[in-house]
């Protein structure tokens, strides 16, 4: 008689000091105190686990964590246990008025998210943690020269040719720096335009769909509601000296 062995497998479950958040594999993660309320992360005061190149890329970088993994560290601020429904209140607020079109899902106890939700996540975090960095890229005035008669265009300028000439004037800053970052923010570049709703107001302060005329514009940057940004558009025609 042979016997035969049975192998079970049994799925722990998280307590309360156990990290909430997990991918694929946890190796190579290092303990961090968050110095900010992250979403899909933590909480301000949290110690969680991440990967070194979460803590070097958006956590650290922005003052949003201290590493914890040295000999002699210590957590920063006081250390925040969140309750299970403090946690599930927090963390699954959507930011409306930022991304009304973007939802993320949050691990709950003994749930993980899914691949799709973990790629959905980090496009999202990555785009919010570069804004700052693509509107720096933006000069306070552009201009476009085109062909005219009488001081009327002659194609019209819209939006989308607006948003071409942003990607075109970010991506050539980018690809002049020497940022360690550079590939990661040019690729996160177009999700960032798309993102972006372009307003175009005329001299007399009334929002117009497109550009007939030569002269000075203001274009605002708004995302949803909120004003991000805002720079001189001046037309001009193409035999003028600029």
């Amino acid at each position: 008689m042979f016997s035969r062995s049975i192998n079970i497998h049994l799925q722990s479950i998280p307590t309360k000091n156990q990290l909430r958040f997990s991918a694929i594999s946890k190796k190579n993660r290092i303990p961090v105190q968050l110095l900010k309320d992250f979403q899909g992360i933590g909480l301000k005061g949290e110690i969680v686990q991440v990967k070194p190149s979460l803590m070097i890329n958006k956590l650290h970088r922005y003052n949003g964590a201290v590493y914890l993994n040295y000999k002699g560290s210590k957590p920063l601020i006081p250390v925040v246990k969140i309750d299970e429904d403090k946690l599930k209140e927090k963390l699954t607020k959507v930011k409306s008025e930022e991304k009304p079109e973007i939802t993320t899902k949050r691990a709950i106890g003994n749930d993980l998210l899914s691949m799709t939700d973990l790629l959905s996540l980090n496009v999202d975090t990555n785009v919010e943690s570069n804004q700052s960095i693509y509107l720096s890229k933006i000069p306070k005035k552009i201009i476009f020269s085109r062909d005219e008669f009488k001081g009327n265009l002659r194609g019209s300028i819209m939006t989308r040719q607006i948003a071409s000439s942003l990607t075109k004037i970010i991506s050539r800053d980018l690809q002049n720096n020497d940022d360690y970052l550079k590939n990661d923010l040019l690729e996160s570049l177009d999700n960032f335009i798309k993102l972006l709703k372009i307003q175009i107001i005329d001299s007399e302060g009334l929002v117009i769909e497109r550009i007939n005329k030569l002269g000075d514009y203001k274009v605002d940057l708004l995302n949803g509601d909120k004003e991000l940004y805002s720079f001189n558009l001046s037309v001009i025609s193409r035999n003028e000296k600029k």
